[in-house]
């Protein structure tokens, strides 16, 4: 099925379409892939995206960068949808109970 800009097909193999928006969201993105200093979630995701533009499958980033192929169409969908904002870690339950149990010693 095609939503927007993005292929997303069934198969693991098949590529998914994700474009920078400008030079500048390019620049961004291959900066934080290549950081040593940016968080590590949107490092890790930037990377991604940087293989997706080498015209890598989500297969073969997985394997690149030891996830699941379905962790990269998800994160490469949220780029194409949200930009370089889309890299970042989502705040899960996990993250809620810990942030909440951690302000609540202090």
């Amino acid at each position: 099925m095609i939503i927007g800009p993005i292929l997303l097909e069934s198969s693991s193999a098949d590529r998914v379409l994700v474009e920078a928006q400008d030079e500048g969201e390019e620049r961004q993105v291959r900066k934080l892939a290549a950081s040593h200093h940016a968080p590590a979630d949107w490092k890790f995701y930037a990377k991604m995206v940087v293989e997706s533009w080498a015209g890598k499958t989500p297969q073969e980033i997985a394997t690149t960068l030891s996830c699941h192929p379905r962790t990269v169409r998800i994160h490469l969908t949220r780029f194409t949808v949200e930009g370089v904002n889309g890299l970042g870690m989502r705040e899960g339950i996990v993250n809620l109970v810990i942030r909440t149990k951690h302000c609540s010693d202090h």
